[in-house]
C-alpha cells in the first residue's frame, strides 16, 4: 500500500509539471473584446506546480477542475463573458480606464493589478479561494484576500502537513468552512459612486437570516472524490450553479425556480398566482439588471390562444408581474445602475417573501399556462449594451404551471 502511495506520487508530481514546462500565451476571445495576455508565470515558490495556473490542479483534481471549467468563475474576466465585457466597455467609454482596476479586484482577484496578465483572464481560479491565509471582513474583492505563503493551498477541511505532494497543506480556512464568508468578499454588496447600493446579496442574506449557507445551494454535494487520493465519497460542485448555467449547452431553468414555490388557481374573477421566495436573498438577485416576469396565456376550449397578460412591454401592461429592479439619474431617466442617484423601484421578492399576482383572462379561457421568465438583463439593458441578438439576451422558463378548468 505504501509503495502504491509513493508511485501516485510520483506520478502525480510528473504530470502535472509537465504541463508548465513553457510559458503558455492565453487568447481571449476576440468577441469578448479583449486582446491577448501575458504568459503564465513560473510555479510558485513551495509547490510543485504553478498553483495560479489552474490547468496544474487537474493532475491531481481533474473532476473538481473541469466543474470549474463550465462555471462562471472561470469566466469571471472580460475575456470570457460578454455580458461583463460589454459592461466594462461602456463603463470605462464614460468612466476611464481606472475602472479596469476597480472590477479587477473581483474578477481577477490573483492579479488585479494586472488583469490582462495570464492570472488575471484566469478569473476566479483555484488559487483565489484556496491559497489563502485570511479573508478580512469589512474589504471587499482582493483587497479581502490575504495571500496564503510558499503555495500553501487550504480547503474547508484541516490538512496535515504534506498530505499534497505537489502544493504545501495545512489546517482548514475558517472562511471556506462556514460556506459563505469568501462567497461573501465579493457577492456582499456593490454601491455607485453616488452611494446608491446597486448589488446587495450579501445584505439579503443578512437579512433573511444566512441560513442556509452559499455553498449549501450553490455547491451542492455530488458523487466522487475531490482526488484520486480522497476518501471521500463525495465533494462540493464546482461548478458554482447560478443562473448563468441556464444559458450554457444544455442547460435549462431548474437552478433558477428551485428557489421558489409556486401556486396557481382559479378565482371567481379570475386567477391567480402566488410565489414564495425560498431563498436567503432577494429573488432576482446579484447583477442589478437581471428580471423576471410573470407571463401567462389563455387560450380557449379549441386550444387557440384567446388571451395574454402581456403583448409587448411587461413594465406598462403588467408591471405587478415584473420582477426587477430600475435605477434612475439625476434627470429622473432610467441609467445603469452605476450611475444612477436613486433607486427609483425594487419589487423582486425579498427573502422568504410570499406574493400573490393576480390575472384577469376572460371567462371564455379554459386553459391557463403561466410561467416565470427569467432574463440576465432586461431588454433595454441589453439594447445599451450592444447585446440585443446575444444568447444571453434571451429570456428562459424558470418554471411553468397550467391550471384547467
Amino acid at each position: 500500500m505504501k509503495r502504491k502511495y509513493i508511485y501516485y506520487a510520483f506520478i502525480c508530481i510528473y504530470f502535472v509539471a509537465c504541463r508548465r514546462e513553457a510559458p503558455v500565451e492565453v487568447e481571449a476571445p476576440e468577441a469578448a473584446g479583449s486582446g491577448p495576455v501575458a504568459a503564465v508565470s513560473a510555479p510558485v515558490s513551495g509547490a510543485a506546480v504553478d498553483i495560479e495556473d489552474a490547468s496544474s490542479c487537474a493532475g491531481c483534481h481533474s473532476a473538481v477542475v473541469e466543474e470549474w471549467q463550465q462555471s462562471m468563475h472561470s469566466r469571471a474576466h472580460q475575456g470570457r463573458d460578454p455580458v461583463f465585457a460589454a459592461m466594462h466597455r461602456v463603463r470605462v467609454e464614460r468612466e476611464g480606464e481606472q475602472l479596469t482596476g476597480a472590477c479587477a479586484g473581483c474578477h481577477s482577484p490573483l492579479a488585479p493589478g494586472a488583469p490582462m496578465s495570464a492570472a488575471g483572464a484566469a478569473g476566479v481560479s483555484c488559487a483565489a479561494c484556496h491559497n489563502l491565509a485570511a479573508v478580512h471582513p469589512g474589504k471587499a474583492g482582493a483587497a479581502a484576500l490575504e495571500r496564503a505563503p510558499g503555495g500553501l493551498l487550504r480547503s474547508g477541511r484541516d490538512l496535515a502537513p504534506g498530505a499534497s505532494p505537489a502544493h504545501p497543506t495545512g489546517p482548514g480556512l475558517p472562511a471556506l468552512a462556514d460556506g459563505s464568508t469568501l462567497c461573501l468578499a465579493c457577492h456582499a454588496v456593490a454601491k455607485a459612486p453616488s452611494g446608491v447600493t446597486t448589488c446587495a446579496t450579501g445584505e439579503e442574506f443578512a437579512a433573511g437570516g444566512g441560513a442556509p449557507s452559499c455553498v449549501s445551494c450553490h455547491m451542492p454535494e455530488v458523487e466522487g472524490s475531490a482526488s484520486p487520493s480522497g476518501a471521500r465519497p463525495r465533494h462540493r460542485s464546482h461548478a458554482f450553479l447560478g443562473p448563468h448555467g441556464a444559458w450554457a449547452p444544455g442547460g435549462d431553468g431548474g437552478f433558477l425556480g428551485s428557489g421558489l414555490e409556486v401556486e396557481a388557481r382559479w378565482t371567481e374573477g379570475g386567477a391567480e398566482v402566488s410565489l414564495h421566495n425560498t431563498t436567503p436573498h432577494a429573488f432576482p438577485t446579484g447583477f442589478p439588471g437581471r428580471m423576471a416576469v410573470l407571463m401567462a396565456q389563455g387560450e380557449d376550449a379549441a386550444g387557440q390562444v384567446i388571451w395574454r397578460n402581456i403583448q409587448q412591454d411587461p413594465m406598462q401592461e403588467h408591471p405587478e408581474a415584473v420582477l426587477n429592479q430600475v435605477f434612475v439619474d439625476a434627470e429622473g431617466q432610467p441609467t445603469l445602475a452605476a450611475w444612477s442617484v436613486e433607486r427609483r423601484r425594487d419589487a423582486r421578492l425579498q427573502a422568504g417573501e410570499r406574493r400573490v399576482i393576480t390575472l384577469a383572462p376572460p371567462a371564455e379561457v379554459q386553459v391557463l399556462r403561466v410561467a416565470l421568465m427569467y432574463r440576465l438583463m432586461a431588454p433595454p439593458l441589453a439594447k445599451r449594451l450592444g447585446l440585443e441578438e446575444a444568447p444571453e439576451a434571451k429570456p428562459v422558463k424558470a418554471l411553468e404551471r397550467v391550471l384547467r378548468r
